[in-house]
């Protein structure tokens, strides 16, 4: 089966009271990383892509823009960054 990109997308309804002015909406997914758009599964297949078959951050950002998905190899370093501190938490708690 041939690589696969997709786009979840969450779809909040927001309801408003006009007697007395207040807004109530359903809350956001936990995302892994706050203010990121990578979900879990894209997460773990760029730290897989890196570390164990050495690909790095600028070629996996190259195959991404060839699906049509265009992540600056920036915003993946970012992404390794945010990841790495998240399971150092669960490293030092082991």
């Amino acid at each position: 089966i041939p690589v696969r990109y997709c786009i979840i997308e969450h779809i909040r309804m927001k309801y408003g009271c006009r007697t007395c002015d207040t807004i109530i909406m359903a809350p956001k997914p936990k995302a892994p990383l706050p203010k990121a758009i990578a979900g879990p599964s894209l997460l773990t297949d760029v730290i897989l892509n890196k570390y164990q078959y050495h690909l790095p951050l600028y070629r996996q950002s190259k195959i991404m823009k060839s699906y049509g998905i265009n992540v600056l190899d920036k915003t993946l370093a970012n992404w390794v960054t945010g990841c790495g501190e998240g399971l150092l938490k669960i490293y030092e708690a082991i």
